[in-house]
Order: structure tokens, then sequence, then C-alpha cells
């Protein structure tokens, strides 16, 4: 979910499949197991809403907690996790 809310837009579609590739690729010389990438890039685009919802905590918290983070930064992150569900189809199987 890093990534989805660190890079911008259009980073994030250029760069996200190359990043996954690259995390698996390590995963695997340091497990000697190979996941499926397809079923990682599923897993990755329907966990998106979790990181969505954890942003919104921020944003929408108890006035019994602190602020965690400026509100300008949370809004991009919410905008940049909206933006990723739309682009990735979160809901489709």
């Amino acid at each position: 979910m890093a990534r989805a809310a660190a890079l911008t837009p259009d980073d994030r579609r250029k760069w996200e499949r190359d990043l996954l590739t690259r995390y698996l690729e390590r995963f695997a010389e340091l497990t000697d197991v190979k996941p499926d990438f397809d079923e990682c890039f599923r897993n990755y685009r329907q966990q998106i809403v979790h990181a969505l919802l954890m942003w919104t905590i921020t944003l929408c918290h108890s006035p019994l907690l602190p602020n965690m983070q400026p509100e300008d930064t949370t809004l991009t992150m919410i905008e940049r996790m909206s933006t990723a569900m739309a682009d990735l189809d979160w809901l489709k199987e």
C-alpha cells in the first residue's frame, strides 16, 4: 500500500508493477519462495481500501487522540488512495 500513498498517481501508474515485481524477486531471493505476480497484484488492488480507511481515521479521529498528520498531508493521501482504487478497479476479482 505504501506505493499507492507515497507516490503521485502518475508515478504509481508508471512504477507499481515494476516495484511489485522487484519486491517479489527480492522476496524469492531471501526465502526461495516465488509468489505468483497476478495473485499478489490482485491482493494489492483489493487491500487498497484498507489503506484508505487508515488515512480516513487519521483525518476523522476522536478528539481524545492527537493529530497524527497535518490535514493537507492526510487529504493528499486520501486522494491518492481513492485514485488508486479507481485506477485499479479494486473490486474486480
